[in-house]
């Protein structure tokens, strides 16, 4: 390198690069402590600072913008950057997770972070913080029932820590219904609460004809339900034999796939979090955009998971019985609790045809 290249180098530097954390990342940070307190996150998951910008973005004019996301996918990546307001990313699931031994953008992820650094462009992750806290995650999904119901509803397992303004959080949720209700009930409200056009269910077929008692659990519940005693397991995805279990039990399950379970929740919280930066910058300086909301359907409508779907058609459900095993397809009433497979033929009559599902379907002992 010349001298007069070093010299320019060396003044570039200087002149820009910080090891003071820039403003815009001190105020989202301030407001994720206040709604998603850190300290919340379980002991083995990896929250906070993903990676910093050494040059935070410069050009930025009006309102800067914060993109939520759930996960940070390649195209998460491609908006972030096309929008000259974007300052920062907050994404849900973390980006890293385990230990790394270098980063190179070789691995998308990787790739992802490096791009959003060298642009100015911090990642900041907040993921069972957000399951834990009062207002958080489980909470949104409890709010299919609590928001005009009476009801009550306390954390599954309770959190050492108890920031202020979040006493009683925990992870898991569990809901006490004052009044039991049936089961098409039960469903409509969890469709309309995640904004879902189908979601998987397992009714046991001893289990109780009314549904008082709902543990909640986002994302992936397998640990945080385990044992707990309630009338129905809520999850986004369940283990295939704790499915069984559960069942054996007498306890209902219903999954809305992994992720559904969370997105939703990033549109009521996105705009929280623009206010929290707002008082916490003193002044009108942020917005939030990306609630997610248009995934979640299109998520859902993906055929997968039908071997999730095992029970009979007690309560009033069809079904269809071959010899002992049964494969539920309907909701008690009018509409279908998940989308039907793109190789099961067309429906005729209350039963349809769906003989072609008897080699296919997974025999469970009965």
């Amino acid at each position: 390198m010349s001298s007069t290249s070093a010299a320019s180098f060396s003044s570039f530097s200087s002149s820009s690069f910080s090891t003071v954390r820039s403003p815009v990342l001190n105020h989202l940070l301030a407001a994720v402590e206040r709604l998603t307190p850190l300290q919340l996150a379980g002991s083995w998951d990896n929250v906070g600072v993903m990676i910093e910008a050494p040059y935070p973005r410069q050009e930025i004019k009006g309102k800067k913008q914060v993109l939520t996301c759930i996960d940070l996918t390649t195209a998460v990546t491609e908006e972030a950057l096309a929008s000259s307001s974007t300052a920062a990313v907050l994404t849900y699931h973390p980006p890293i997770f385990s230990g790394l031994k270098s980063m190179t953008l070789a691995v998308p992820l990787q790739a992802s972070l490096l791009r959003l650094s060298t642009h100015g462009i911090p990642v900041v992750c907040i993921h069972t913080a957000s399951d834990s806290s009062i207002g958080g995650v489980n909470d949104h999904i409890a709010s299919a029932f609590t928001l005009d119901l009476r009801a009550t509803s306390k954390a599954i397992e309770e959190s050492k820590e108890q920031p202020e303004g979040h006493e009683g959080c925990g992870l898991g949720r569990l809901v006490t219904l004052d009044h039991a209700l049936n089961k098409h009930e039960v469903v409509k409200r969890i469709k309309h609460t995640l904004n879902l056009d189908h979601a998987q269910a397992a009714w046991a077929p001893n289990g109780a004809e009314k549904i008082k008692t709902i543990a909640i659990c986002a994302g992936s519940g397998s640990s945080v339900l385990s044992g707990v005693k309630a009338d129905l397991y809520l999850s986004g995805e369940l283990d295939h034999h704790a499915t069984l279990l559960c069942n054996a039990k007498g306890i209902h399950v219903i999954l809305t796939n992994h992720s559904a379970s969370e997105r939703p929740w990033l549109k009521p919280f996105a705009p929280r979090l623009a206010k929290a930066m707002n008082e916490e910058a003193g002044g009108d300086a942020y917005e939030t955009k990306g609630d997610g909301s248009y995934v979640v359907k299109d998520y859902n409508n993906v055929q997968q998971g039908y071997n999730g779907l095992y029970n009979n058609p007690q309560h009033g459900s069809e079904g269809l019985l071959f010899k002992d095993r049964i494969y539920q397809t309907l909701d008690p009433l009018d509409h279908h609790i998940f989308p039907p497979p793109p190789w099961l033929p067309a429906p005729e009559g209350r039963w349809g045809k769906l003989a072609t599902l008897a080699s296919i379907i997974p025999l469970i002992s009965s």
